[in-house]
């Protein structure tokens, strides 16, 4: 996001300001700024990411080194240093960053790329090369690449995707609604013997029951994509209500009473205990979400929404060249 100071700040400096983050070159880098939400330690907080050419481990090492040796005084909460970007993390406690202080930070910044010999932005981002460059966005930080860097960039993303959806397409709905199905009656298993057994509220061992029906599904190499969804939901539904239908009929022959479909029918059309069984669903659904949690992880690797994005910078974007903001 882009708050109002930094924006301010963006603009005087000639840099381009997006709905998400604003960018520019200063000292010879081409930055990419974003404000973060604070904490209770730090009141502002500000991400700076810059893309450059692939290091080895000695380089990546060196240039750790020299942030780490100056997290203290440049207000650097943590440093990310991946093959080809860095990201930054400042905040500032108490108070809030002022236009000098992102100055400074940013020249210091430049300072320590160009001391560990990182090409500056003249430079290829990918190939490390004095080419002619168009601004690209590497997983939104932007960067400057030349054509062939980036069709080899954009066609090694493709064929990833591809594999991915390869395999994926290898799987089938059939198998993995058996596996969760299978999984999601473990989960039911468990639940009726919480409630026999245990003193605790059996309601929230919904969360085992879609957990379970997640790995069932998983295991039986169930197929990903957004139908997954509905038979995820579908499975846990039917498996909460056979629980409560189990639990129904355990309370019955407690009792004496024999468990017969008459009986229960009999039993679920009372208003209080129709009442009781929808309050029961409701909390297990509640809990049993929390079971499929991993289940948006696990379609946005699927899907390959968690990869590396890149794309070139629409014509607004790249409308006027970032200008270097250093005085």
């Amino acid at each position: 996001m882009v708050l109002p100071d930094l924006r301010n700040w963006a603009e005087l400096r000639g840099w381009r300001v997006e709905p998400d983050c604003v960018y520019g070159s200063y000292g010879g880098y081409l930055f990419t700024v974003r404000d973060e939400t604070g904490d209770d330690l730090y009141s502002d907080c500000k991400t700076f990411a810059v893309f450059f050419p692939e290091m080895d481990a000695d380089e990546q090492q060196k240039l750790q080194d020299s942030f780490e040796a100056r997290k203290r005084d440049m207000h650097v909460e943590y440093v990310e240093l991946l093959k080809r970007s860095l990201t930054l993390k400042v905040g500032v406690p108490d108070c809030y960053m002022s236009d000098e202080l992102i100055d400074c930070f940013l020249k210091a910044a430049a300072e320590i790329l160009a001391a560990a010999g990182v090409p500056g932005e003249e430079y290829c981002a990918e190939c490390g090369e004095i080419k002619e460059t168009e601004l690209a966005f590497y997983n939104d930080t932007a960067a400057h690449l030349c054509e062939d860097c980036y069709q080899k960039m954009q066609m090694k993303f493709d064929e990833r995707i591809l594999a991915m959806h390869k395999q994926n397409e290898a799987k089938n709905y059939r198998s993995g609604a058996a596996g969760a199905m299978l999984g999601g009656l473990v989960g039911t298993i468990l639940w009726v013997l919480a409630a026999e057994f245990t003193d605790f509220n059996y309601v929230y061992f919904g969360f085992l029951i879609g957990f379970a029906a997640l790995h069932g599904y998983r295991l039986f190499r169930g197929k990903f994509d957004r139908g997954t969804i509905w038979i995820i939901g579908a499975t846990v539904v039917f498996c909460l209500a056979v629980a409560e239908l189990v639990m129904l009929a355990v309370i019955a022959a407690r009792f004496g009473i024999p468990a017969t479909p008459r009986m229960l029918i009999a039993v679920l059309s009372l208003p209080e205990v129709a009442e009781a069984l929808v309050r029961d669903m409701k909390a297990g659904l509640l809990a049993a979400i929390f079971g499929v949690a991993p289940l948006s992880l696990i379609l946005r690797h699927q899907l390959g929404d968690d990869l590396p994005q890149l794309r070139k910078a629409s014509p607004t974007e790249d409308l006027y060249p970032p200008t270097d903001g250093q005085n």
